[in-house]
């Protein structure tokens, strides 16, 4: 899928693809953009921190876990390393699990190269990152709309 999605005072504008993104698709902007947008949603839940490892690798969670004790589910999971902020797994609506592997600098934030998501247990989506940049010069009328035929 390749789209891009603008507004201007004349509307919204949908450059590439012009069909609505399925379920994969829409998760793509939650795991790079804002893996946090679910975290956001929650009600009802208190924080408990704990080490875990994964393989060779232990990193520092915060789990998020309901303050209904009669409700069961497994709790929302944010795993960071020791050393610093990146982040480098979650566990979140549903079976979800996101790894963020090949973490580098960007513009002072942590980026993962590599973002891996499995949903329960199976691989769901695979994301690679091969470029990175900032845009040096944005000029206005290179997002004006494309005049219609």
């Amino acid at each position: 899928m390749n789209q891009t999605d603008y507004a201007t005072e004349q509307g919204l504008f949908r450059l590439g693809d012009q069909r609505w993104p399925n379920r994969a698709e829409l998760q793509v902007r939650s795991e790079i953009i804002d893996p946090f947008s679910y975290a956001a949603t929650l009600q009802g839940f208190t924080t408990r921190n704990v080490e875990r490892t994964f393989g060779t690798h232990s990193l520092d969670c915060a789990l998020l876990e309901r303050t209904d004790p009669g409700t069961m589910s497994g709790p929302t999971q944010y795993c960071f390393e020791h050393t610093g902020s990146a982040l480098r797994y979650t566990r979140g609506w549903g079976w979800f699990q996101t790894m963020y592997n090949d973490v580098f600098s960007f513009q002072g934030r942590s980026m993962a190269r590599e973002v891996n998501v499995t949903d329960g247990g199976k691989p769901y989506l695979k994301l690679r990152v091969k470029t990175i940049e900032s845009v040096a010069n944005i000029d206005a009328k290179d997002l004006a709309p494309q005049p219609t035929r």
